[in-house]
């Protein structure tokens, strides 16, 4: 009957609660007429009183943990909708939000489900819930995992901020075009940034938890001293691209010679720059093999031409010719 009525509705947040309480609803039945026999059991005098008392309560209960499940649902299931203009803006943080914020939904409402439990318990004097709640060990914990929690949503927040800024500063704007440089450049540091956060975050979490920290950072000095030592071409590679991209050496289009390769630069990354010959191929170098970079097209070059005449021509007659297609020349784009 539960299920046929789930069948009128249209939403499919509402039908998929609705089958959810058919297939369950019986195991809550089971509980509480066990537990109004246990109370009966145990406590017959003022069991009548007990059983209203519980049985408000509980209903309370499952109502608020309902509901704000359903709101987690509703948020998870549809997903984070931004106003046009932020859409417009700031393309990609939508897809950052709806890519953490529903996990993150979903731990929350794990945690409704199971606090609505201990609750129900503590409300039937199964467990004493409420009354460790209040309690020295119990404050101690919640204050130090809501301490741990404010670090790690706090850290995501500012996140969030610095990679929609970086996404603003890549924006194509009128009157304003994103070079290849702005563009490595602010990769490299959103990189960079987002193992910062990540690090710092879980350290700090850690620590606020109760974790001893110290032990770990002094492990991942070591690591990381090993890493560096295996990867020295790696790190070598990063650091020269890194001061490339500062200098503004080279950018994407610029015909250049590096490490004896002279071609077109089609993509710049953190650590290699691919460029393409003459004959059509491709070279991918690392910028560790790049000890110079000779760049043709840094605000202007050079071309000596030979060109030769008859041997009858006018040598003014020739000049004029040549300045007026040089003239001509200079009116077009190039």
């Amino acid at each position: 009957g539960i299920r046929d009525y789930a069948e009128r509705f249209s939403g499919a947040l509402t039908k998929r609660s609705v089958f959810l309480f058919a297939r369950l609803w019986h195991l809550g039945a089971y509980f509480y007429i066990f537990m109004v026999f246990m109370v009966w059991l145990f406590r017959p005098f003022n069991a009548m009183a007990i059983i209203f008392r519980s049985t408000g309560l509980s209903i309370l209960t499952i109502m608020g943990g309902v509901l704000l499940s359903l709101m987690m649902t509703r948020a998870i299931t549809g997903g984070i909708r931004l106003p046009e203009s932020f859409q417009r803006n700031l393309p990609a943080l939508q897809s950052r939000l709806n890519a953490f914020v529903p996990r993150i939904l979903k731990v929350l409402r794990f945690a409704v489900f199971l606090t609505t439990v201990l609750i129900l318990l503590d409300i039937w004097e199964i467990v004493s819930f409420l009354d460790w709640l209040k309690s020295a060990q119990g404050l101690s914990i919640v204050s130090r995992y809501s301490s741990a929690l404010f670090v790690l949503m706090a850290a995501f927040a500012i996140w969030l901020a610095i990679m929609s800024w970086v996404d603003l500063r890549l924006r194509d704007r009128a009157g304003y075009m994103v070079t290849a440089r702005e563009r490595t450049l602010f990769q490299l540091f959103r990189n960079a940034f987002t193992v910062v956060i990540i690090v710092m975050a879980s350290l700090l979490a850690l620590s606020e938890v109760g974790i001893n920290i110290g032990p770990l950072i002094a492990g991942a000095g070591v690591v990381g001293l090993a890493i560096s030592f295996g990867a020295q071409t790696l790190v070598k590679d990063i650091i020269t691209g890194a001061f490339i991209q500062i200098e503004n050496a080279m950018n994407e289009g610029d015909v250049v010679t590096v490490a004896g390769i002279t071609g077109t630069v089609e993509r710049l990354t953190v650590r290699s720059v691919r460029l393409r010959d003459l004959e059509g191929t491709t070279h991918v170098v690392p910028f560790s093999s790049v000890d110079m970079v000779s760049n043709f097209m840094r605000g202007f070059s050079y071309h000596v031409g030979i060109i030769g005449v008859s041997y009858d021509t006018d040598i003014k007659t020739a000049k004029k010719a040549l300045q007026e297609a040089f003239d001509r020349l200079k009116e077009t784009e190039y």
